[in-house]
């Protein structure tokens, strides 16, 4: 089994973690590109846990669409990472 976009949004809204655009899609595999992964999705707190390498913010999100106290988490920045942390949260696959 593999993640799933839905899925690891899901554990980073529970855990209150931010993971980069890069970092996801690494985990999501060769057919994901960082820069397209959102870009279909709503902008709302509990998507706005993805973000931007740089500033550690989703891209072209207003305040008022950003999870309360974002800015204050922790920020996954590699798919190495991203992947560990997940298995070690037990985040379900699939």
């Amino acid at each position: 089994m593999a993640y799933t976009l839905d899925g690891i949004i899901t554990c980073l809204n529970e855990r209150r973690v931010r993971a980069t655009y890069g970092a996801v899609a690494g985990v999501l595999g060769p057919g994901f590109v960082a820069k397209a992964l959102m870009k279909d999705r709503e902008r709302n707190a509990e998507n706005s846990w993805v973000v931007h390498k740089d500033t550690k913010l989703p891209l072209d999100y207003s305040e008022e669409e950003m999870a309360p106290r974002l800015a204050n988490t922790v920020v996954i920045m590699t798919a190495d990472k991203l992947r560990d942390w997940l298995v070690r949260i037990n985040c379900p696959q699939g």
